[in-house]
């Protein structure tokens, strides 16, 4: 990975964004040489030290997988398309020429430069511009970036790509993620049906049309479930950030929509719990069955939709 060099914030950007940049720097390095919970000078970074001092329990061992105490835990995003899609979305977002997958892979990069190591890019994208001056905007200041979450007992883990403090919050209760997608504008509220759940019913899920946007949706309230469960109630809140863009030549074009969990989160939060609890435990001939009638269901909606 390019380190990028120290230099001076001399980019597209207006004056929020640059106080951005150095307000994360300063609250990585406060909390970066925190010895112990006492020294903290407030309690509004109690629960921000906290996480970071728990970030190293999993590392990514190969991609989509974790491994905690010698444990491999399975990716979010194979336990999501388990448990809760239907069928498979093929379909075209504008792939890296509008800021698809790849654009958003390097964006992920230069936000962990900057936050994680204190690092100004060479050059910096105009979509990663975009997402700081969206944070500036919402009152969020970042100290984490790409930060591993999980748990033995659901044998779950993911990477969260943001993780900030909400000024506008209370200050023992102010940890938020955010969850960033970088879209072209092709496709990305096309449905594609409706969710399913393979375990528990989940009238919240069942009435929401499959599209790219509440499948990101459902990955944050998943995220928010996994740091609940594992991690002591670490976030009050997740969110989700979409940038858009026509065209990677044209930087004013950019979008940036943000997006909150809906009133039903707690919903899907219980049943994402139970569900990974299940397949942890449960019999795998059974487990197989299950997906076997799955498979079988997804190519019978799959071809509906032809």
């Amino acid at each position: 990975m390019h380190r990028g060099r120290e230099v001076t914030v001399e980019i597209d950007a207006d004056e929020r964004t640059v106080a951005l940049i150095e307000n994360a720097k300063k609250l990585r390095i406060l909390l970066d040489n925190t010895v112990c919970e006492q020294a903290l000078p407030s309690p509004r970074y109690l629960k921000a030290y906290r996480l970071l001092k728990s970030r190293e329990f999993a590392k990514v061992v190969r991609s989509g997988s974790f491994k905690y105490g010698g444990v491999e835990l399975q990716g979010l995003t194979k336990t999501l398309d388990i448990l809760f899609h239907s069928t498979p979305l093929h379909m075209n977002t504008g792939g890296s020429r509008t800021g698809g997958s790849l654009r958003g892979i390097e964006v992920d990069t230069q936000l962990a430069h900057i936050i994680n190591n204190g690092r100004i890019p060479e050059t910096i994208e105009g979509f990663t511009v975009n997402v700081l001056r969206a944070l500036a905007d919402q009152k969020l200041v970042p100290f984490m970036a790409q930060a591993n979450v999980g748990g033995i007992d659901i044998g779950v883990g993911t990477a969260l790509d943001l993780v900030c403090i909400d000024l506008t919050r209370r200050q023992d209760n102010n940890v938020v993620s955010v969850q960033l997608k970088t879209y072209g504008v092709n496709n990305h509220d096309k449905p594609r049906g409706c969710f399913h759940s393979l375990l528990y019913k989940c009238d919240a899920l069942s009435n929401t049309q499959d599209t790219l946007v509440q499948r990101s949706l459902l990955q944050v309230m998943c995220e928010f479930a996994i740091a609940k469960h594992s991690h002591n109630d670490a976030l009050c809140d997740a969110r989700l950030l979409v940038v858009t863009g026509r065209d990677i030549g044209r930087p004013l074009e950019k979008v940036a929509t943000w997006y909150n969990m809906p009133t039903h989160y707690m919903q899907v939060v219980d049943v994402f719990i139970s569900s990974c609890l299940y397949l942890k435990t449960a019999d795998q001939r059974h487990i197989e069955n299950l997906l076997s009638e799955q498979r079988f269901l997804r190519n019978k909606r799959r071809n509906a939709l032809r």
